[in-house]
């Protein structure tokens, strides 16, 4: 069979319309990829933006509540949303941050401790107005008997002056603070059990009819980029206890 040169330039005319039809078609669906890729970067990134923010938010929220800052006295439910901008903390950069809740947890009385030898427990009470009705005193009872002794660190919230009280017994409790009733008015307080005989349980019990005593504080906070374009919530837990 034979094929004029016409009918040869006609194959080779589709062939090379095929073939650029099926590049260009590739160059586009590389150049969406790429395109997807570096929106999905962009985003990711002033997602971080918005994260770093909420972080940003519950740091300072710490700080204003266990520095007892005007305006952070007491525990405060909010009910307004990361998109209202209400409770801002600040706008930098075209980011905001702010705290949208705050839960107060508290150790039931008895509070029990466990302690291995050479152990410390060590508790801040710096919330104030929280609880509602704090204790008066804070009896330690060591589970089988055996000395106590505990170290009551007392703050004065107005100049930040540290006084410490070392209150020990040879008998299994003792009673905090031994000069009379906590003076929540005027000063925060540090609790710190020292173990250093073998090991031992102790009982944690506020005064009867008084609140108990806060062992941790959950913040919520959200951060912002652009407005609601990219949002990130954060939920923080704070202990006001440690055993070391």
């Amino acid at each position: 069979i034979r094929i004029s040169r016409f009918n040869q330039h006609g194959v080779s005319t589709v062939l090379a319309i095929i073939i650029l039809t099926g590049v260009l078609g590739l160059g586009l669906i590389a150049s969406s990829l790429v395109l997807r890729e570096s929106n999905s970067i962009r985003g990711i990134e002033q997602s971080e933006v918005a994260y770093y923010a909420a972080e940003a938010a519950a740091e300072r929220r710490l700080y204003e509540y266990n520095k007892q800052l005007p305006g952070r006295a007491t525990a405060t439910a909010f009910t307004d949303t990361c998109t209202s901008l209400t409770n801002t903390l600040e706008v930098l950069n075209e980011a905001a941050w702010k705290e949208t809740g705050l839960t107060l947890n508290m150790a039931p009385n008895n509070w029990v401790i466990d302690l291995n030898t050479n152990n410390f427990f060590e508790l801040s009470m710096d919330l104030e107005g929280a609880p509602t009705n704090p204790p008066d005193t804070i009896t330690v009872l060591r589970i089988g008997g055996g000395p106590v002794e505990t170290l009551l660190l007392t703050i004065d919230k107005l100049t930040g002056d540290e006084d410490q009280d070392v209150i020990a017994s040879a008998g299994n409790s003792v009673t905090i603070p031994a000069s009379g009733n906590f003076d929540w008015a005027n000063n925060y307080y540090r609790i710190k059990i020292s173990e250093l005989v073998g090991g031992a349980t102790y009982h944690l019990t506020t005064n009867p009819g008084a609140d108990d005593i806060v062992m941790n504080m959950v913040l919520d906070t959200c951060g912002q980029f652009r407005g609601a374009n990219y949002e990130r919530r954060l939920q923080t837990t704070h202990d006001k206890w440690e055993i070391y």
